[in-house]
């Protein structure tokens, strides 16, 4: 007992110190835990014309707009560029 008293020690304390969930029942298969916005993220230089800076929506078929200040982002909707630009691209 006193070895799985240890061990389950030693996982808590491990668990501290990543990102991850513990339950303590049963889950259903693909069921969301847990959902937020990175907090940093970059594209895939190969996909860069055709994935949208802020949804990340990608298709190469797509009409993109740049953003006309920086010149830098792309977006795939105006919604998206307001979105970006109120959340953090003004910064």
């Amino acid at each position: 007992m006193d070895d799985l008293r240890t061990w389950l020690e030693a996982e808590e304390e491990k668990a501290s110190e990543e990102r991850c969930l513990r339950t303590k029942q049963d889950i259903k298969a693909g069921t969301m835990l847990y959902r937020k916005r990175p907090l940093v993220w970059s594209i895939n230089p190969a996909h860069r014309k055709s994935t949208c800076d802020y949804c990340f929506k990608s298709d190469p078929d797509m009409k993109m707009n740049r953003c006309s200040r920086c010149k830098t982002v792309i977006y795939c909707s105006r919604e998206c560029q307001l979105n970006a630009w109120r959340a953090y691209h003004k910064l």
